[in-house]
């Protein structure tokens, strides 16, 4: 198998995190234990994995909940995961940690964590392993381009990742909003230019109107009830949105019937607002286990070895320890920055 092949299953894995069905306490932390429970069941025969959130405790305090009730819909217009030039790379302190070769290595699994870009505030502790790896396939392949692809699928409609944030009374310290994820239908976006992580590129255009992919978005594809993304307890602190972790689940369906479907726990970020948010960022983990088994769908030659070759590869890179703090390191860490723009979201009963 060639590296081009496994990093094109890489991309299509870690972009398009969205299910699951309940909420743990806002907290952009995680301390990492899963299990397999939750309020209510996913359409689909297997379960989401549960993180549960432990000190430190990285996010603000919640703010008093203002007067206001309004709503905002918004859609995905551009994403990156790889390293900026200056060596720092977006995404989330998952385990309360900032890790060196020098301090706490074994709670980082002696993986060594990064640096925000300057624009997200230069923090250090942030967990993102996919860009670590994606940096060592590339020294072994300078022809691979993670982003390249990945904007390549958003502007072809093949990522149409739409958000609703309601209950919004301040933009600056809202003690509690909601936020929903909805899975556009495919279509092909109109693009307009944007600045994005400092270049300029084209992106999905603003002010578009999106059909919902109601199989994707609802339990049972039931648009009458509630969404299979809710962060229901989310808040803004002094700007920044502060989602909480949740698991997330997507079945994504490809050619001759195949599917997979993709398990992570993950929090969002940013600093929402009636236009463009800025610094928005997704920061996740998944289990090495239920990335390689969301690969057993995508292979399309039966004698592929794309599995072996991903089981040796990604324990090499875990962060992560699911089970619990004494326990292996075993699940893999990956950030993405957004760009968000406002969107139409077009559902039956609207």
């Amino acid at each position: 198998m060639t590296l081009p092949r496994i990093t094109s299953i890489l991309c299509l894995l870690f972009v398009l995190g969205c299910g699951g069905d309940d909420d743990s306490p806002a907290d952009a932390s995680m301390d990492v234990s899963m299990d397999s429970s939750r309020d209510a069941p996913i359409d689909t025969a297997r379960d989401v994995p549960t993180i549960d959130t432990n000190p430190p405790d990285l996010a603000p305090p919640r703010p008093p909940n203002p007067p206001g009730d309004e709503s905002f819909e918004f859609i995905v217009a551009a994403v990156g995961m790889t390293f900026d030039e200056d060596g720092s790379v977006a995404g989330l302190n998952l385990d309360g940690w900032v890790t060196d070769f020098d301090s706490h290595p074994f709670h980082g699994c002696r993986q060594r964590d990064n640096n925000a870009p300057e624009r997200f505030g230069g923090e250090a502790g942030v967990d993102n392993q996919l860009a670590t790896m994606e940096m060592v396939l590339r020294s072994v392949n300078p022809t691979l381009e993670f982003d390249a692809d990945l904007m390549d699928g958003v502007r072809r409609g093949g990522l149409i990742l739409l958000m609703r944030l309601e209950n919004v009374g301040d933009w600056n310290n809202d003690g509690q909003v909601q936020l929903s994820l909805f899975v556009g239908a495919d279509v092909v976006p109109e693009l307009e230019m944007i600045d994005f992580r400092g270049q300029e590129m084209m992106a999905i255009a603003a002010d578009q109107t999106f059909e919902v992919d109601l199989e994707a978005s609802f339990p049972g594809g039931d648009p009458s009830r509630p969404a299979l993304n809710i962060f229901r307890d989310a808040y803004i602190a002094d700007g920044v949105l502060h989602t909480g972790s949740r698991p997330f689940a997507i079945r994504l369906g490809l050619s001759e019937g195949r599917s997979f479907r993709l398990d992570i726990q993950g929090s969002i970020s940013g600093r929402p607002g009636p236009g463009r948010w800025e610094t928005g960022v997704i920061g996740a983990a998944s289990r090495v286990s239920d990335l390689v088994y969301s690969v057993q769908g995508f292979s399309m030659d039966e004698n592929d070895d794309d599995e072996a070759a991903l089981r040796a590869l990604l324990p090499m890179f875990a962060d992560i320890r699911s089970a619990g703090p004494e326990e292996p390191c075993d699940a893999l860490s990956l950030g993405m920055e957004l760009a968000v723009v406002p969107a139409v979201i077009a559902l039956p009963e609207e």
